[in-house]
């Protein structure tokens, strides 16, 4: 090819580009040029950003099929011209457009997504409903931003995992060594997933009793959904200890401590200080009976939660109340629903003091206690106030 035909050759696709905008501008406003174009066609929803020449899928219709797998489109068309798709945004990323499309979902029932090599970007954005029957995502071997290994997404060089299907099927899942980052939504909210393991050679990550710790170990992470166990062992390296976690927590009710834990022990399945000298955390078990430690100091605050009957020795200094302590107006029984408390000594703790509650007595042993938790409480000293 000459240069002069070279030279008629660019024009006429300038002349084209040109005609292009401005068939564009006279089918929409400018507005809508420059923000975007929201369309609905075949199934999918998507904006076409004109002037970029470029458009963003955000989802497709619901389907109840189960079988259903949705693509990705690598391009769309709008006014006759093609749109490469580089953006997949979820619904919960999109501003300024009309409640219908806050609407979009990205699943319903689909079990499956496939991302095709022209997308660049990739958010899901979507409730766990609408992806809880999703089990894989798989990603053109051509994409150079993003891959797929058994059905699970991650960045290119796989050092972030973007997404976890929730219905995986699968009663183990070990973490790559090469992920430092998971910023996949409901990652531990598969129900099919027992245990977690991570790739020897992590420098980010380590597993511990089947649940992901920092490297450390000195924090727990990701706890699998589909393990039901009614006891936690504290690892030695733990100094981060979750009280949400573990108080939303159905299933468990107990806590071990390995040795050599500078910060926690367990005494009758109860977390407590490393010396038992503070009441951590508890869950509500056995039959509403708690006998405090020799050890005990300081009891922390809601830990009596559940509890009936409660022993307190000699050594207790505190009971942290969930709300300011105001006997004025809480005389009758500021331990919540315990119904009895039996001190050990006859020297009071200080809060005691105020107190006069529903039944307590004084000079008990813890014999005696156990007695009077199953209703003998004839042998028994009231405390006088």
């Amino acid at each position: 090819m000459t240069r002069n035909n070279r030279i008629l050759v660019s024009v006429a696709l300038l002349v084209i580009m040109c005609l292009s905008v401005l068939t564009t501008l006279s089918a929409c406003g400018l507005s809508d040029v420059v923000s975007g174009i929201h369309k609905h066609s075949n199934g999918v929803y998507y904006t076409v950003y004109p002037l970029r020449r470029h458009a963003t899928v955000h989802g497709f219709d619901r389907t109840d099929d189960v079988e259903q797998i949705y693509t990705i489109p690598s391009y769309v068309k709008y006014l006759g011209l093609r749109y490469s798709v580089t953006r997949f945004e979820g619904p919960n990323d999109l501003e300024d457009i009309s409640s219908d499309w806050y609407r979009i979902v990205h699943g319903g029932n689909a079990k499956g997504l496939v991302v095709p090599k022209t997308v660049e970007y990739f958010s899901i954005g979507a409730s766990y409903d609408d992806l809880k029957n999703m089990t894989f995502i798989t990603v053109d071997e051509n994409n150079t931003h993003y891959k797929s290994v058994d059905g699970v997404l991650y960045s290119a060089d796989g050092s972030n995992m973007i997404f976890y299907p929730p219905a995986k099927v699968t009663n183990s899942f070990t973490l790559p060594k090469e992920v430092t980052r998971i910023t996949s939504p409901f990652f531990n909210q598969n129900e099919s997933v027992q245990e977690f393991y991570v790739e020897s050679g992590s420098q980010t990550y380590c597993a511990i009793n089947g649940a992901i710790y920092t490297i450390d170990g000195s924090k727990l992470l990701y706890y699998p959904c589909g393990k039901h166990v009614d006891t936690f062992v504290i690892p030695k390296q733990m100094t981060e200890f979750d009280y949400d976690f573990f108080r939303h927590n159905e299933d468990i009710k107990y806590f071990e401590a390995e040795d050599g834990n500078r910060l926690y022990s367990a005494i009758n399945g109860d977390v407590y200080s490393a010396d038992g000298g503070i009441l951590l955390f508890r869950k509500s078990h056995g039959n509403g009976a708690l006998e405090l430690p020799s050890s005990i100091r300081i009891v922390g605050e809601g830990t009596l939660d559940g509890v009936e009957y409660l022993y307190v020795p000699v050594g207790l200094e505190k009971i942290v109340f969930k709300t300011s302590f105001r006997y004025e107006t809480n005389v009758n029984n500021p331990l919540g629903d315990i119904e009895y408390v039996f001190f050990e000594s006859k020297i009071l703790p200080h809060y005691a003091r105020y107190v006069k509650f529903s039944s307590a007595y004084l000079g008990v042993t813890a014999e005696q206690f156990w007695l009077a938790v199953g209703g003998d409480f004839g042998e028994l000293k009231p405390m006088e106030m």
